[in-house]
């Protein structure tokens, strides 16, 4: 069993890795920890995730929406932005996979047979996502949106 002290210390390195200020670092701790919930295909950061990609929809949208564009070039726009490789490829450039973690180890740290997930459909950015919007609302996570996607290449 991982340690409190020790997911507050990864979760507080994470937050510094994202230029995150948080409040209440349970937010990030929570989007973080993925463990299969039983009888499902679901990881318990899912839900967080489903929040995440929502709140990141709305502030692209509401975003290209106010520089004008019509529904084309906003739908082209936020594709781009959210789309399963350009999270990952954030995820990547970020580190973030390393401070996934369950019950008993960080992504690391986990023996080949419990690997923790790992694949093309990032979740771990949207459940972030949620993370910073449920800690900080909706001007803060809209702010950090548009900071930390063109600080890892991707602009909006």
């Amino acid at each position: 069993m991982l340690s409190k002290k020790l997911i507050q210390t990864r979760m507080q390195e994470l937050a510094k890795r994202l230029d995150y200020d948080y409040r209440d670092i349970s937010h990030l701790s929570s989007a973080m920890f993925c463990k299969q919930q039983e009888r499902y295909n679901n990881y318990t950061n899912d839900a967080m995730a489903t929040l995440g990609d929502t709140v990141l929809k709305l502030v692209l949208a509401e975003y290209f929406f106010d520089k004008g564009m019509d529904k084309d070039e906003i739908t082209k726009r936020k594709i781009l932005l959210e789309k399963n490789s350009t999270l990952k490829d954030i995820c990547d450039k970020v580190g973030v996979y390393h401070y996934a973690y369950n019950e008993q180890f960080f992504a690391d740290d986990a023996p080949l047979g419990q690997r923790l997930p790992y694949s093309d459909h990032d979740f771990y950015l949207e459940a972030i996502v949620a993370a910073i919007y449920k800690d900080r609302g909706l001007e803060y996570v809209r702010g950090w949106i548009l900071r930390f996607w063109p600080k890892h290449g991707y602009h909006v």
